[in-house]
């Protein structure tokens, strides 16, 4: 499905941080988040959804059953409910939110992002699997997630800066939110951090109680699925997990299977066919990623300066209300030019001129355009060679993407 009839977003950033109203329609369904197969909860600034990945990968390769829970979709709303290591089906979750919906009535007023969460709670309550990987939304302590009171893992991935609106202005409050997921008796394991995140998540680990663990990077590169630098500590935190959950006996084999066969889309994926692969027509490398922030831009600019020279261009979109200049400032060298779009159908869209105008303000030629296929038509029409065009800047422009490019 597209979009669910219920919960219905109300207005841009649907998002009123706190889990009370969790806890009433949780406790109305029977509590099915106590009944839960184990649960990993992830929380972090990047690379929750990959890290995901590769432990999903890593575990079914195992033979186990797995549940996932992550946000956002890219394509269809189903995306987001892995059950049983398969995407849930239409007639299912729509039973599963109908019987949300009768349970809050009128009086429970959740957030869309809690509603959903609820439904992956009685969905992952009623059918058999070995583990569930539990992604947190955009923070931690009162993120709907996480009234899951004994999970039996939590793993904490790069912290930036990124949604200060709703988590703080400094990377030390954002890293007390993340934080936020830590439980008594319960082990977190963070990959490395700058040093004031790491200073508030030991404070915090010793004020809850929980024995806190660090990834150091490795000197050897794995052999990994994903492009980027940033997945190779992506994958260290998911091998460390997998390892952590002993009673599943994960093997070295099971491991590099599942790290070279991980499917995450849209985090520096290659386009190899659709149509705008076949507008293209062979004159261009089409790459879609879907960062946003900081420190996504950083990867991104650090994956591009390790790829074989070719000629680089931007076809950028970005939600307003994002740290665009912080974005900018990270990419602007490893592009020639950006070209600026419109996320189509999304109202929140920031406006292609305002985008284009910074880029210009920090030296890098800029054109606006009204779609992607335009964007790349006019890229092609000024080169007479081969070039690379990199799609990026927000995971729901990548969705139109996908969607469009099928």
């Amino acid at each position: 499905m597209k979009m669910p009839a219920w919960p219905v977003p109300i207005g841009y950033r649907n998002i009123d941080l706190g889990l009370d109203r969790v806890y009433e329609l949780l406790d109305r369904l029977g509590n099915p988040h106590t009944k839960l197969p184990p649960v990993v909860h992830v929380a972090g600034t990047n690379g929750k959804g990959s890290t995901i990945a590769f432990m999903r990968a890593i575990l079914e390769d195992a033979g186990h059953r797995v549940h996932v829970y992550s946000s956002p979709h890219l394509v269809e709303f189903n995306e987001r409910y892995v059950v049983g290591s398969e995407i849930v089906s239409d007639g299912l979750l729509n039973d599963v939110l109908e019987e949300c919906k009768q349970a809050a009535g009128k009086d429970i007023k959740v957030t869309f992002f809690e509603g959903t969460t609820v439904a992956a709670f009685l969905l992952f309550s009623r059918i058999e699997a070995d583990i569930v990987l539990l992604e947190t939304g955009l923070g931690g302590r009162l993120d709907a997630t996480n009234v899951v009171a004994e999970p039996a893992l939590t793993l904490i991935t790069s912290i930036s800066m990124d949604h200060m609106d709703f988590l703080g202005n400094s990377l030390k409050e954002i890293a007390a939110e993340k934080a936020g997921i830590m439980k008594k008796s319960v082990v977190t394991i963070s990959t490395m951090q700058d040093k004031q995140v790491q200073e508030v998540l030991e404070q915090c680990a010793q004020e809850v109680g929980s024995a806190l663990q660090y990834v150091k990077p490795s000197s050897k590169n794995l052999n990994v699925g994903l492009v980027g630098e940033h997945q190779q500590r992506n994958a260290q935190l998911a091998i460390e997990a997998v390892k952590a959950l002993k009673s599943l006996n994960i093997s070295p084999q099971n491991i590099e299977a599942g790290l070279l066969n991980v499917q995450w889309p849209a985090r520096m994926q290659l386009l190899t066919k659709g149509n705008l692969v076949d507008l293209a027509e062979g004159r261009a490398e089409l790459w879609l990623d879907g960062g946003h922030n900081q420190a996504a831009g950083k990867a991104m600019a650090f994956s591009l300066s390790h790829m074989p020279e070719m000629a680089t261009y931007a076809v950028c979109a970005m939600i307003a209300g994002k740290d665009y200049e912080a974005f900018l400032n990270e990419i602007s060298s490893a592009f020639l030019e950006i070209h600026c779009v419109d996320i189509p159908d999304e109202p929140s869209s920031m406006d292609k001129n305002i985008l284009a105008q910074a880029a210009e303000n920090k030296g890098l030629k800029s054109q606006v355009h009204p779609n992607v296929a335009s964007a790349i038509s006019n890229i092609l029409d000024q080169s007479h060679r081969k070039v690379r065009i990199v799609i990026c800047g927000s995971l729901y422009l990548a969705g139109t993407v996908l969607a469009s490019n099928s």
